[in-house]
């Protein structure tokens, strides 16, 4: 399995998007994102994803340096018009807005469309969360390959949502980040690329019948909503997540090519003392580690902790690729005409 430094990384996909014709900050912006998702343990968002981007540049889902507008705004809202530049970049673009107008107004909230794949959703929430922020973010995706609770295809995303909030330590945030499906489609991804199976309970193939063939969902197949025999309730926060999406002003759901993305921020200190909001969480957060284990569980683990423990590990030892992520890598390298990374070559 390759192992690669951050740096190496990062500069490879700054390459990698500077020769299709992205400007250099925003190339660096998406490989900066990338990167974080894959120093954070989430490689179905990192450095995978570089290639699907490649392909979306080629098709116009992506526009690279494309300049997002606001077509509607008022103290406390936007609305973001991306006008398919990276998902990531106008991802950040509005949270930052979100941030702004609750500084100034208590909260803030923003909805974006004409965006592809805005990367790991975390991400934004750690954005407020710096910012001294609770936040909430949402995005209804492009895809179709989740299947409705009891249904045999997709009709879904996998509809991430996420509710960050500050602790009292800045570089352990709370963020929970969570696909609406059992799986995020990108670990699919990671796992088609290492020829894994998915385990049980996960998918459909296209025929409608339970399978663990990780190429299934690519073929037409779909993932099963969150909870599996309640799985009614992960298909409750889906269609939750559409309805929030559903505010930006899109074609029918189905017909659209794009994702839209809502950004909410809220100032801490419309209703409380900051610090004394970070002293009372952290501390529940705290008596809720403290909890006495099961048989067999090693320790309770809040969400944002696995994060900022594998950032801290693959810093320091580097990144590992599974081989089938390195060789779409190396072709995308040959497809762009850059220079490989060590060891690479092409397929």
């Amino acid at each position: 399995m390759p192992l690669v430094q951050s740096s190496a990384l990062h500069d490879f996909i700054v390459r990698m998007f500077r020769a299709v014709g992205s400007p250099e900050h925003d190339a660096r912006e998406l490989a900066d994102h990338l990167v974080d998702s894959n120093l954070a343990g989430h490689d179905s968002h990192g450095a995978i994803r570089a290639p699907q981007y490649l392909g979306q540049i080629e098709t116009g889902l992506i526009v690279p340096g494309a300049s997002s507008e606001v077509v509607r705004e008022t103290e406390t809202t936007a609305l973001l018009r991306g006008n398919w530049n990276y998902g990531q970049v106008v991802g950040r673009e509005a949270m930052d807005a979100s941030i702004a107008k609750a500084r100034a107004h208590g909260i803030g909230i923003t909805v974006a469309w004409e965006i592809s794949h805005t990367g790991r959703m975390g991400t934004y929430g750690e954005q407020a969360a710096r910012a001294g922020m609770l936040a909430i973010a949402s995005v209804q995706g492009q895809g179709r390959i989740v299947a409705p609770f009891g249904g045999a295809e997709g009709r879904l995303s996998t509809n991430p949502i996420v509710v960050a909030a500050p602790t009292p330590d800045p570089e352990q945030p709370f963020v929970l980040d969570m696909a609406t499906s059992v799986a995020a489609g990108g670990k699919v991804k990671v796992a088609d690329a290492a020829n894994y199976e998915l385990p049980p309970d996960w998918a459909l193939d296209a025929e409608g019948r339970p399978t663990r063939d990780s190429s299934a969902i690519e073929a037409g197949g779909a993932l099963l909503p969150l909870g599996g025999p309640a799985g009614h309730k992960g298909f409750g926060l889906s269609l939750a997540v559409t309805a929030l999406g559903a505010l930006a002003p899109q074609p029918e759901f189905g017909q659209h090519r794009g994702s839209s993305t809502v950004m909410i921020a809220v100032d801490l200190q419309c209703f409380r003392e900051p610090s004394e909001y970070t002293r009372v969480f952290g501390a529940f957060l705290d008596y809720i580690r403290e909890t006495p284990r099961q048989q067999g569980v090693e320790e309770i683990v809040v969400p944002g902790e696995l994060e900022r423990r594998n950032r801290d590990r693959r810093r320091r030892d580097g990144i590992d690729l599974d081989d089938g992520t390195w060789q779409r890598l190396a072709d995308g390298a040959l497809q762009t005409g850059i220079e490989p990374l060590p060891g690479m070559s092409a397929g």
